[in-house]
């Protein structure tokens, strides 16, 4: 589901907007495999073994081996309030079910917002603390490092106004996606710039399987094709629904919504929401709508 605006991809994801609230779900499957500890006997040399020096610890005489402690189980931990020791981060994994554990924080990570390498479902990563390498499990070229959600799971929040909380897990975690231009398609691989209008924000989605064209029903944001945007119908000159997907368009350029939803015009972005945050819309970007 969805917590900044939209909702949920990879596994059963909750977000929530500030204004808005939808949802949508995908599955992933892992799995682990375990092995058993190898076993060493060692007897103790007979009465009419040769002298010599005793075996020290550690060794059978002949041939020496090395006995590897116990390693000490991770730490539970809770993503919406890190309480890790010192250079450690609280990093929700599917190791054996979806759970969180404290785990080391990689001493050279890679930047927020930039490509990663370890998969979401693993119990560490390369990425800086705050943020968890993910992409909604559709593989190496989706992955990011992206910002966990702050607050709770019940009042989510991101740090970057201009993203959206996607929760997951029953809000075991969240993380606000990367940002994206719906002009420029410049999304990780699979992955599509889902546009909320009234807030406004862009970021970048798992694509519906059949994505909505323009001047075609939309029942919310995330189900429009990459592109566009679910406009309320009464913006827009015939609808056959509440709502309707209509492209984005710039205002720099020659107008080309007549073309594509026809008797639309490009113009300026609607600001009629009082909590509208102007520093997250380009001042070039316009949608197609009904003529003034």
């Amino acid at each position: 589901m969805i917590a900044c605006g939209p909702e949920s991809p990879g596994q059963t994801a909750t977000t929530e907007a500030t204004t808005t609230t939808t949802t949508g779900a995908a599955t992933t499957t892992s799995s682990t495999a375990s092995t058993d500890p190898a076993t060493t006997t060692t007897s103790a040399a007979s009465s009419d073994a040769p002298t010599g020096p005793a075996p020290t610890a550690g060794s059978t005489g002949s041939q020496d081996f090395v006995m590897m402690p116990d390693l000490p189980p991770p730490v539970a931990c809770d993503p919406w309030n890190d309480t890790c020791p010192r250079g450690q981060k609280c990093k929700p994994n599917d190791k054996d079910g979806w759970q969180a554990a404290c785990a080391d924080i990689d001493a050279d990570p890679a930047g927020v917002g930039e490509a990663c390498e370890s998969s979401e479902l693993a119990s560490s990563d390369d990425c800086p603390d705050g943020t968890m390498c993910f992409g909604f499990n559709k593989g190496p070229d989706s992955l990011r490092c992206t910002p966990m959600c702050e607050g709770t799971p019940e009042a989510p929040s991101c740090a970057d106004v201009c993203s959206g909380c996607l929760k997951f897990e029953d809000g075991l975690f969240g993380v606000c996606p990367v940002r994206c231009n719906p002009l420029a398609d410049d999304c990780p691989a699979g992955l599509g710039c889902v546009t909320y209008v009234f807030e406004p924000r862009f970021f970048c989605f798992l694509p519906p399987q059949d994505g909505i064209g323009a001047g075609e029903p939309c029942p919310n944001p995330l189900s429009c094709q990459s592109g566009t945007a679910c406009l309320p119908a009464n913006m827009l000159p015939a609808c056959a629904g509440e709502s309707c997907c209509t492209p984005v368009c710039d205002l720099t350029q020659p107008d080309p919504c007549d073309a594509a939803y026809p008797g639309t015009v490009c113009a300026a972005w609607p600001t009629v929401n009082p909590d509208f945050h102007a520093e997250c819309l380009p001042p070039q970007q316009g949608l197609c709508m009904a003529a003034p």
